[in-house]
C-alpha cells in the first residue's frame, strides 16, 4: 500500500501601504523525510490540486510515482498513473541538488514522468521538476520536493528549494504569481486573526478589521484601504432648490464595509455651478442611504456666477456598529461667494455637528450620495466633475 503525507501550502502576500499593492503568494511543498513519502499541493492554479506522489521503496533504486497533475502553459495535465509509474534512480547521487550528483524526477509538458541526473534536462523547456532523489549503496535515501516555478540558468543548481522549519516555510528567491483571469485571482490570503506580536514584514487578512494588513515595522500594523470608485463628469442638475443628488452614477458602500469601529470613509470631489442673478446659499450633503452624515453650508452668494468652481471634503468614522450603527461625520465646502470671478480665492465653510449620526444599518449595503440643496434662490445648474470614494483603513 502506498503511503501518503499531506502537503503544506503557504502563501505570502507583499504589499506596501498606498503605493505597493498585493503582489506575491508562495505555494510551498512539504519535505519527505524518514519514510521518504510526500505529496505536493499548490494553491496557485487550482486550490486543491496535487502533483504526482512518489513513494520511496524499502530497498533498491526503483521509485514509483502515482497519479496526480502538473500545470503547464496554464493548463492542468494528468501525470503519473494509479498503478504507479516506475522510475529507476542512479546510485550514489548523494549531494542534491548539486548538478551531476543528484537524481531529478520531472514531468514533460504532456505529463510523462522521467528521472535524470541532468539538471539541464529536468529544468529544460516545458518540463516541470518535481523531486530530488538522493541515493547511496543501492538504496534511495531521501525524496525531496523542489520548486516547479524556477528554471536555473547556465547549469547552476536551483536555489528555490523550500525549507520547512515547522513554523514557517522559506525560499531564497521570489515567487512570481500567474496573471489573473476572469475565474482566478493571482493571489489569495484567507481572512484570519491578527498576530499577537507581528514582526516587520508580516502580511495578513484581518477578519476583524476587514482589511489586508501589513506590518512595516515590528508590532505596527497598517490597515490597507482602497478606493471604492472614482467618478468623472456626472449629469448636470438644474434649477436646484430642494435636495438633488449630484452623482448620477450610483455608488454603493458594500455591506459591512464600515461595520468596524474606527473604519473611515473619505469622500472628496469638485463641481462647478452657475446661478445667474439668484442669490443662493448652497448646502452640500453626504448621505449613507437615507441617513444624513454632514452638511456644510456656504454663505449667501450675491454674485452672478458662471461655471464657478467648488470643492467638498467629507470624513465618516464608524462609532457604533451593527444594524443601528452610528457614524461621526464632518465635511467642508470650498467656494467663492465674494465675487463672480473664477480663479479667485475660495472660502471654506464647515459643518457644525457635535454628535454622531442617526442610526444607519452598517450590515447592509448603502448607496452613497453627494447632494445639493439651495436656499434663497435656486442654482441654475451644477455639475459634479470629479469625486473619489475610498475606505481609508
Amino acid at each position: 500500500m502506498r503511503e501518503k503525507k499531506q502537503s503544506v501550502a503557504f502563501r505570502l502576500l507583499g504589499a506596501a501601504f498606498l503605493l505597493i499593492c498585493v503582489i506575491c503568494v508562495i505555494s510551498s511543498p512539504a519535505f519527505a523525510q524518514g519514510n521518504g513519502l510526500g505529496k505536493f499541493r499548490t494553491t496557485l492554479d487550482i486550490p486543491s490540486q496535487d502533483a504526482p506522489t512518489c513513494t520511496k521503496p524499502s530497498s533498491g533504486l526503483v521509485i514509483k510515482c502515482y497519479d496526480g497533475y502538473i500545470y503547464t502553459g496554464g493548463a492542468k495535465v494528468a501525470s503519473g498513473s494509479s498503478a504507479g509509474t516506475s522510475l529507476t534512480a542512479t546510485d550514489n547521487m548523494t549531494a542534491c541538488p548539486t548538478t551531476g550528483t543528484c537524481n531529478f524526477i520531472y514531468a514533460n509538458s504532456g505529463g510523462t514522468l522521467a528521472i535524470t541526473t541532468s539538471l539541464a534536462t529536468a529544468w529544460g523547456a516545458g518540463n516541470s521538476p518535481l523531486y530530488f532523489v538522493q541515493t547511496a549503496s543501492g538504496s534511495i535515501n531521501n525524496v525531496q520536493f523542489v520548486s516547479r516555478s524556477t528554471r536555473p540558468a547556465n547549469g547552476v543548481a536551483p536555489a528555490t528549494v523550500f525549507t520547512d522549519s515547522g513554523t514557517q516555510i522559506t525560499t531564497t528567491e521570489p515567487f512570481v504569481a500567474p496573471a489573473s483571469t476572469t475565474s482566478l485571482a493571482s493571489t489569495n490570503v484567507p481572512a484570519g486573526t491578527a498576530p499577537t506580536t507581528p514582526v516587520a514584514g508580516d502580511v495578513w487578512n484581518d477578519s476583524t478589521q476587514k482589511a489586508i494588513t501589513i506590518s512595516p515595522i515590528a508590532s505596527n500594523p497598517l490597515y490597507v484601504g482602497g478606493a471604492l470608485t472614482t467618478l468623472g463628469a456626472q449629469t448636470a442638475i438644474t434649477t436646484v432648490s430642494i435636495i438633488q443628488a449630484m452623482n448620477s452614477t450610483t455608488v454603493t458602500l458594500p455591506a459591512n464595509a464600515l461595520n468596524v469601529a474606527g473604519k473611515t470613509l473619505h469622500v472628496r470631489g469638485y463641481f462647478v455651478f452657475s446661478n445667474g442673478v439668484t442669490t443662493p446659499a448652497i448646502t452640500v450633503t453626504l448621505k449613507l442611504g437615507t441617513i444624513l452624515m454632514a452638511a456644510p453650508v456656504s454663505a449667501v452668494n450675491a454674485n452672478s456666477n458662471s461655471s464657478s468652481p467648488a470643492w467638498f471634503d467629507f470624513y465618516c468614522r464608524t462609532v457604533a456598529t451593527g444594524a443601528s450603527g452610528t457614524v461621526e461625520a464632518h465635511g467642508t465646502l470650498d467656494m467663492n461667494v465674494t465675487d463672480a470671478t473664477n480663479g479667485h480665492a475660495l472660502s471654506r465653510y464647515s459643518d457644525y455637528l457635535a454628535a454622531v449620526s442617526s442610526a444607519v444599518d452598517l450590515t447592509s449595503a448603502q448607496n452613497i450620495t453627494v447632494n445639493m440643496t439651495v436656499a434663497t434662490g435656486p442654482v441654475t445648474t451644477a455639475t459634479l466633475r470629479l469625486a473619489t470614494f475610498e475606505i481609508m483603513n
